[in-house]
């Protein structure tokens, strides 16, 4: 008979990106190093995790060493290869689009976007010029000598500045800057083979660092690039259940909530509510008579025991009967000598202060721990300790995001190009590569990579012009003349008024060679970059001020009277916010909607941010399965839908 199979395709393929907890976070604990993040808040943005990427195509994979015998074998045979160490490494290939690869972006340069209103302020600015507002340090051109100058990055039509938009939406512009920087930020990369229902598989790569990026700029085309990955893991190719079910281990009694409530509704083992109780102390004093002792509250296990500060052993130094409460010593305290036994009451206990859920007695193996708090469910074992706020996840994977951002690529078509102060309109292709050079560190006793380590920043490139009599020439001659070379380019989404731009500014380079091909075609000229000194490169992230996000909290409220609270991010000025607050519209269950209002709701002003705030209370009287929330701001409109829990 013949078989049929249902064979995995490339399209079917999705990545979803979070980011872990490093040391760069500065972790209460080494336990939390690695854990996947919900969501980053920085000054500039805001990112929810896990996130699905868009991308033209990837080669993420792992590796594990074969290591070969030397070994003498009768018959001239070998020894069985042994496996080595283990790691990950591999790029993901996009089309560049506004917003898409801000989170990635800021990885590859370990930096963060961060508000901009002048060079003076910027990290940039090694030597502590004083720069007017709105103003970059960048080059001009002077017959054939180059000068440092300022020139305004964004400005009015009637201004000379480098990018120009209508009068009346100047303020309607935010501008971040992204340096390089020393930050860690690395990733865990859920890679999603799909197809038929049912039938989905996944690999799990974690701790991925950024390795370089790649962008390539070609007439006509759209804009490409790559990000390449470092990771420690070679991780195994698996089912949902295998990889997501989160279980115990019958050894941990301690499980972290990160989020720190301060109080749980119920916490359930393996389905089966246990009861919560609290930490207990029973203390008594030896007689040098007396061997056994009883505890009122009669707990199923006890924490630990002393006498006279030394710990006893169970079994070698005492006995406990949970049924009686009795705990029996083999040798009688001596006169005088302090007893103390700690235990916990119930099955489990809450600490607000830590965040731990302690149990008395360790879940068995394969049984599942989950905890319920402020409306959210949530799995404590294994890695994935994420929740959407308001959502009920009993699954991380349940509710992976089904789209990634919806903004078009950028295009060779729009855009600019300044070599040393002056603009280039006969480029016939750019690329430039940004490396961090990491490097793999292993130790004995240790599977997976233990350390990716950035080693020299390296910034390259190549720039095409066309052979021009007058233009091309000064290209030309600044390589054999050896000069330093600033680069300056751009990408927008739109000739004029664009919503979404990205200044790239590449300080101080040089053209390395200078190579004419000579062919039947347009003669071209190809002037390899190479750049130097501490500076090296820097990416402006300007766009119209938009709605960001929107999350929603914590349930209030009782019976009949609930509210849900729920968070806007905007990306706004507060002197903006008067007159141009955002058109709130929710809807509860299958309702009608209806429109918030916005009359005494007042904007979170915390300084030195772009990212600001504002709450709104959603009142419904059911719990409903969803609630639906859209904000319309600055032409822009953000719909988000909650799963909504009451406990």
């Amino acid at each position: 008979m013949a078989v049929s199979y249902n064979i995995k395709t490339g399209a079917d393929t999705s990545c979803y990106f979070s980011r872990e907890v490093t040391q760069s976070d500065k972790p209460n604990s080494e336990e939390e190093l690695g854990l996947i993040k919900d969501s980053v808040e920085q000054d500039t943005d805001y990112y929810e995790y896990p996130t699905l990427v868009r991308r033209t195509g990837d080669s993420l994979a792992g590796t594990t060493d074969n290591i070969e015998s030397n070994e003498l074998r009768k018959g001239r045979t070998k020894s069985a290869p042994r496996k080595g160490n283990s790691s990950s490494e591999g790029s993901l290939d996009f089309e560049l689009s506004p917003e898409t690869y801000d989170d990635i972006l800021e990885a590859a340069l370990r930096d963060k976007f961060k508000p901009w209103e002048s060079d003076t302020k910027s990290p940039s600015n090694l030597d502590g010029k004083t720069f007017d507002a709105g103003k970059i340090a960048t080059k001009k051109m002077e017959g054939t000598e180059v000068k440092d100058d300022s020139k305004l990055l964004l400005g009015g039509m009637s201004s000379d500045a480098i990018i120009k938009v209508k009068d009346s939406d100047l303020a309607n512009y935010e501008i971040a800057e992204l340096n390089c920087g020393t930050q860690d930020i690395r990733y865990d990369v859920v890679k999603q083979f799909g197809g038929v229902e049912g039938e989905d598989l996944y690999q799990d790569f974690e701790h991925l660092s950024v390795n370089s990026v790649d962008m390539s700029i070609t007439p006509g085309q759209i804009v490409t690039g790559s990000f390449s990955f470092m990771g420690s893991n070679n991780p195994d190719l698996v089912s949902k259940e295998t990889l997501f079910e989160a279980k115990g281990d019958g050894t941990t009694t301690e499980f972290v909530i990160t989020d720190k409530p301060a109080t749980v509704n119920y916490v359930k083992v393996d389905g089966t509510e246990v009861t919560l109780g609290e930490n207990k102390t029973f203390t008594a004093v030896g007689d040098g008579t007396t061997t056994e002792f009883t505890i009122t509250d009669k707990p199923a296990t006890l924490k630990s025991v002393t006498v006279d500060g030394s710990a006893m052993v169970v079994t070698t130094d005492y006995t406990y009967t949970p049924s009686t409460g009795v705990i029996e010593f083999t040798e009688i305290p001596a006169d005088t000598k302090e007893i103390v036994v700690t235990y916990v009451t119930g099955a489990c206990v809450y600490d607000a202060v830590t965040g731990k859920v302690t149990f008395g007695t360790a879940p068995v193996n394969e049984k599942d721990v989950v905890v319920s708090y402020n409306g959210i469910v949530k799995v404590l074992t294994g890695r994935f300790k994420s929740s959407k706020d308001g959502m009920k996840v009993s699954n991380w994977i349940d509710n992976l995001p089904k789209k990634g951002t919806s903004t078009d690529q950028y295009t060779a078509q729009q855009g600019f190009l300044y070599i040393n102060g002056e603009r280039v309109r006969y480029g016939s292709n750019l690329s430039f590569s940004l490396n961090n050079g990491l490097s793999k560190t292993f130790a004995i006793f240790e599977k997976d990579a233990i350390a990716m380590s950035p080693l020299s920043l390296d910034i390259t490139g190549s720039l095409g012009v066309y052979l021009i009599k007058g233009y091309s020439e000064k290209l030309y001659n600044m390589c054999t003349g050896d000069k330093d070379v600033e680069v300056l380019f751009c990408f927008q989404d739109k000739e004029e008024n664009p919503d979404n731009l990205y200044v790239v500014q590449i300080f101080k380079t040089k053209f390395t060679s200078a190579d004419m091909s000579s062919g039947a075609e347009n003669l071209e000229v190809t002037l390899p970059i190479q750049s130097f000194e501490e500076r090296a490169m820097r990416i402006f992230r300007i766009r119209k001020r938009k709605a960001i996000v929107a999350v929603a909290g914590t349930v209030t409220g009782s019976a009949g009277e609930y509210k849900l609270p729920v968070t806007v991010k905007l990306s706004t000025l507060p002197e903006n916010w008067a007159g141009n607050k955002p058109k709130v519209v929710y809807k509860v269950g299958t309702g009608s909607e209806t429109e918030f209002d916005m009359t005494s709701v007042n904007l979170d002003t915390e300084s030195g941010r772009t990212l600001k705030s504002f709450k709104a209370e959603i009142p419904f009287t059911a719990s409903p399965s969803t609630i639906e929330v859209s904000v319309e701001y600055n032409d822009n409109k953000l719909d988000k839908k909650f799963d909504v829990v009451v406990s």
